[in-house]
Formats: structure tokens, sequence, C-alpha cells
């Protein structure tokens, strides 16, 4: 008997049918409720047109994994808090149903199949509308005594909180980059993050310093964190690290940090993740085969 994924996004709810090895059978998506508690759970189940070995959910928000307990519900505000959906669905499915992290199912793809595959330790950076990270230490991942271990977005980086851009998950965002560019000048405010690229790309004489010093101001970010970490790898997700000359300059960047700072420090490599639209789907599986 196969699996059933499911990966809650703040848009559409996407499920595939998997083997144990992770290979996708089938799948799709609906859209995700924004109603009540019930119509989410009704949504889930329907889903479940057939018989499964198990239901391995990506979920967003704070998630007490162990329990399949959503502490937080992250977009899906109307869950209340310590909603027992992973309890719940057991009940109406009758079949074993694990609950983990959006953020971490990711990094366990990466771990297991991905671009993370044989590490110790390692960090996972989603850089998208903000910046979210997941840390991997001896082969496992590190939740904290509160189990929010790794939620590095929501470190200040200014005396005083002013606005959400003074959070670490905003500084270092693409979209705290693009805000970057529209504080230039608001007829920039509708720019993409691969058009920015493109712009940098081609030296553009208004916006190549002001995307620079992102790049730049990134790329310390992730030597602070392999200060602390001391990671093998640093693995980034999210849509602008597929861009190449993105992550070509960042790499490079990152490298000459330690090429001016003479201490015998040791980098990290610096790589792109190897899933992306189903990284949740493969790590929650992950989830439920091998950390039960």
């Amino acid at each position: 008997m196969n699996y059933l994924g499911i990966d809650v996004g703040g848009t559409f709810i996407k499920y595939a049918e998997m083997d144990e090895t992770g290979r996708i059978l089938s799948g799709g998506k609906v859209p995700t409720p924004y109603t009540t508690p019930e119509d989410y759970i009704e949504t889930l189940v329907s889903l479940v047109n057939k018989d499964y070995a198990g239901i391995c959910i990506s979920a967003p928000g704070f998630i007490d994994t162990e329990h399949g307990i959503c502490v937080s519900g992250g977009s899906l505000e109307y869950l209340p808090a310590y909603y027992p959906l992973g309890e719940l669905l057991e009940k109406r499915l009758g079949v074993p149903v694990t609950v983990e992290n959006d953020a971490r199912c990711a990094a366990l793809a990466e771990l297991w199949k991905g671009s993370l595959a044989g590490c110790r330790n390692a960090l996972t950076v989603v850089i998208g509308t903000a910046v979210g990270m997941v840390v991997i230490l001896d082969g496992r991942i590190y939740r904290g005594s509160h189990n929010i271990a790794g939620e590095i977005g929501y470190t200040l980086m200014e005396n005083e909180y002013r606005d959400i851009y003074d959070f670490f998950g905003m500084r270092f965002s693409t979209a705290g980059m693009l805000k970057k560019i529209a504080d230039v000048d608001e007829k920039y405010q509708d720019m993409s993050g691969e058009e920015a690229m493109e712009r940098y790309r081609n030296k553009d004489e208004v916006l190549f310093t002001v995307i620079d010093r992102h790049l730049r101001d990134t790329a310390r970010a992730l030597y602070a964190l392999q200060c602390i970490f001391d990671v093998e790898k640093i693995a980034l997700g999210g849509g602008i690290s597929r861009n190449e000359l993105f992550l070509k300059t960042l790499q490079e960047k990152y490298a000459g940090l330690y090429e001016e700072i003479p201490y015998g420090l040791k980098p990290a490599q610096i790589t792109a993740c190897a899933f992306y639209n189903d990284s949740n789907l493969i790590g929650a599986l992950y989830r439920h085969l091998y950390m039960q």
C-alpha cells in the first residue's frame, strides 16, 4: 500500500500518492479553505479516496509533530491554538497520520534525497516573502526546548521594533530586496525578483548598487549563521534561489568574506535546494516513515 502526502499551502493544498521511496505516482491540488476548522478537516478528508498505509501532512505554523498538534495555524489564522489535527484525522480515517511544519518538511526532503544527503550538520534557508530556516544537527532536525529552534526570521535587526522589515525574516527576504528597490523610486514597486536580478546582470545604473548591497548583506547574514552553527552545507530554497546569478553572486560574496577575515574560520558550502514544488510532500513522507 502507498502513502498520501498533503502539503497545506497559503493558496492551495497539494496532495500526492507516493510509494515508500518518495516517488510521486499521482496528485493534484485544491484551494485552501479560509473559513472554519470544520471545513479544513472536511477538505483534507475529501482527498482520501482509497486505502493508504498512512497520511503525512506538511502544514504551516508551529507544529508539535510528536503529537500531531498545530500549536498555531500560521497562515490558517482561523485554527484555534493547539489544534489536534493528527488525532482528528486519525479518528476519521482510521490510519496513522503525521503532521510536520512545512519548512522542516522541505529540509527533510533535502536531507533524505536532496542537496543535504549525507550531511551531519546543515542549514536550510528558504528565501521568499520572508526567510525561514531549519537547523539540522547530527543528522536530525534541532527543535529546541520550545519547538521553535531555527525561527531566525523573528530576530530583530534594530535596537527598536518599528515594522516587520526590522525582522531578519523580512530584511533578507526577496520582499525585503524589492522594498529597498521600491524605496529608490515608487515606479519600481511592482518589480519581481527575476526582473531585479536581470537589472543587476545588466548593471542598471540606478539599481545595481542597491541590489549589490542587499546581496552583500545577505552573504554576511549567512556568514553569521555559519559562525553560530558550524555546518557543512547551507542549502538555499525559495524561488529566487533558482536564479543562477543570485546563487553565484551570493556564493562569491560569501567566499570573499573568508578571504577578508583572517581567523581560520571554516565556511559552509552554499548550494541550492534540489527540491522545490514537491519538497514538502517528500519531506512529510520521510517524517512519517523514519521519525516515528
